[in-house]
């Protein structure tokens, strides 16, 4: 057990960094008729959707609603978002994370795991100093 306050409060903010909060439901939306399956998206996932009637909008999935998909992005004038409903939605594409981009994740866990180790670390040295 951690005999300081402080390091009670970083053990709780480590947990919640690792395990996360999430409710988003995972969703099969319109895919690639030639690939026979709808890829299935969540909440905070980057997509591209074709409509029916030709846009292609690239972004972050906001919400998913029951019967459409918000979508949000950096625009020329600050954050933009769009809403499309699921009837008018020809493709979606998730776009993956490049294999550089899952290596830059990794280090970027690693050194984030270290930093509060480190923290834990120098948090009870101080309490057993006290």
């Amino acid at each position: 057990m951690l005999r300081s306050v402080p390091g009670s409060i970083l053990l709780v903010a480590v947990a919640v960094l690792l395990f996360g909060c999430s409710a988003s439901r995972p969703r099969a939306l319109p895919g690639d008729p030639d690939a026979g399956q709808a890829p299935v998206v969540e909440v905070g996932q980057r997509v591209t959707v074709e409509t029916r009637d030709g846009r292609t909008l690239e972004g972050e999935v906001l919400e998913l609603e029951a019967d459409r998909l918000v979508l949000g992005w950096a625009g020329n004038y600050g954050a933009e978002r769009a809403e499309v409903p699921f009837d008018e939605i020809a493709r979606v594409t998730r776009n993956e994370l490049t294999t550089l981009g899952k290596v830059g994740v990794v280090v970027i866990s690693v050194a984030m795991t270290g930093l509060l180790v480190l923290l834990i670390g120098v948090s009870s040295i101080d309490a057993d100093l006290s």
